[in-house]
């Protein structure tokens, strides 16, 4: 796991994603201008991202369940947090793992994915579950 903080990084790996954002066939043109705004950011003005890496032809699983519990700790510190797959497509090329060799990520591994984390925005309440949709 690499950890960003450093505003001028963030800001360049904002760049990487954004680039590869806008450049998806078929994104409605909605997403186009809420991209294209000055205050857009892939990250949600997070302070933090964590980039998950994994060992290239590992497994998957062990960096989601790290993941996983990364975001279920964040969350019972009252913190904020968003699983970020635009980080996976922004760092796989040969601009993005430039970027990783900058953080220290070693050769060999691959991004998993990413996540934001920081102060949430908002704390909507917790949605009802229906008793069919709860097997025990």
């Amino acid at each position: 796991v690499a950890a960003v903080q450093d505003p001028t990084l963030l800001g360049e790996v904002g760049v990487l994603q954004k680039k590869v954002m806008l450049s998806m066939p078929g994104l409605p043109s909605s997403m186009t201008e809420k991209m294209n705004a000055p205050d857009f950011s892939p990250t949600f003005g997070a302070p933090v991202l964590l980039i998950v890496c994994k060992q290239d032809g590992g497994h998957d699983i062990d960096a989601c369940l790290l993941g996983e519990n990364v975001v279920l700790a964040a969350e019972s510190l009252g913190l904020g947090t968003c699983v970020l797959g635009s980080v996976t497509m922004a760092l796989g090329n040969e601009e993005g793992k430039a970027f990783l060799r900058k953080l220290g990520v070693p050769e060999g591994y691959s991004v998993a994915f990413g996540i934001s984390l920081g102060e949430p925005a908002e704390a909507p309440a917790a949605t009802p579950r229906e008793k069919k949709y709860i097997i025990i």
